[in-house]
């Protein structure tokens, strides 16, 4: 691969004021685009990197397949103690909400569910 795409990545990271970038192709780089990208936040990713990336990513999913991630199971009386809240979604766009106390108005004090994407979205729910 040529400087002259590595050059135009660079040109189109500073136009977008881009704080890294990252070229991966299919077969390797030429002296000249790995000089240009030193000292740049530029990755080059060659064909032998690319390869070593597929297959660690390939390797961390067999493993997880053979050795799934061990996690602690929470013993029965710490599930029944611990009371668990359900986070509502909000009606009007979906997303989830936080909790909220009126501060003012006929509901003054009341608890209630607001959208967690206010002020683009005012969808509420009262706690029961």
């Amino acid at each position: 691969m040529g400087v002259a795409v590595i050059r135009e990545l660079y040109g189109v990271m500073t136009d977008v004021v881009a704080q890294y970038g990252k070229f991966v192709c299919s077969s390797q780089f030429s002296r000249d685009a790995k000089q240009f990208a030193q000292g740049k936040p530029i990755e080059l990713v060659d064909v032998y990197k690319l390869v070593k990336l597929i297959n660690a990513v390939q390797k961390e999913k067999r493993m997880q397949t053979i050795y799934p991630p061990l996690e602690p199971k929470p013993s029965a009386a710490s599930v029944m103690a611990t009371p668990q809240t359900m986070t509502p979604d909000c009606p009007r766009c979906g997303s989830g909400m936080v909790k909220g106390k009126a501060k003012h108005g006929k509901n003054i004090g009341k608890w209630f569910w607001g959208c967690s994407q206010f002020p683009d979205c005012k969808g509420m729910k009262p706690i029961e």
